[in-house]
């Protein structure tokens, strides 16, 4: 459904989005796009963001949002979210919460840092989560990540999600029709 290295949407520089960004509906008018992996401050980013302020007042939150088509749902029974971030994120499909990483429960805001800072081979270890498809609507679907930083000092920032899909297709054996899982 998603690749990894796609093209995001994304808010960087500490500006706070509109209340309704993680909606398909929302007005992005304002925001940027860049290739995955997206960031700041380590080698191999695709897109560089600007991490507004100054180096020892960075922003803490970076927004993300991916807009892709479903023809039908009913084909499709469980996903699989692939996650590189650092420091914490929340991800989000078609507008609800379904994945969150090194981030405290409860509400999240603007200025929610992460619970620790990644390092070394922390920050691109890939995280997997494994998805309901129920979220899943005929047509345009949107996936939408904050990504969060511990410190305003942080010296890097990087994203990259992408979806894999488990899905069913009927196969004729033998004038039969078998039912077969496929990745």
């Amino acid at each position: 459904l998603l690749l990894q290295g796609s093209t995001w949407q994304y808010l960087d520089g500490g500006r706070k989005p509109v209340p309704t960004w993680r909606d398909l509906s929302a007005d992005t008018e304002n925001w940027q796009r860049g290739k995955a992996p997206l960031g700041y401050g380590d080698s191999g980013m695709k897109t560089a963001m600007d991490f507004g302020g100054t180096s020892s007042d960075k922003a803490i939150t970076y927004y993300f949002r991916h807009v892709f088509d479903i023809p039908d749902p009913e084909t499709i029974h469980q996903l699989t979210l692939h996650l590189i971030r650092d420091d914490g994120a929340v991800i989000y499909l078609n507008g609800r919460e379904v994945a969150r990483d090194n981030l405290p429960g409860g509400t999240i805001e603007h200025d929610t840092r992460a619970l620790s800072a990644a390092g070394g081979s922390d920050e691109s270890t890939v995280r997997r989560f494994q998805l309901s498809s129920e979220r899943l609507v005929t047509g345009q679907n949107i996936l939408a990540a904050e990504v969060h930083q511990a410190s305003p000092t942080s010296s890097d920032l990087r994203f990259d999600a992408w979806l894999e899909t488990h899905s069913s297709l009927e196969l004729p054996i033998h004038g039969e029709t078998w039912l077969k899982a496929r990745s």
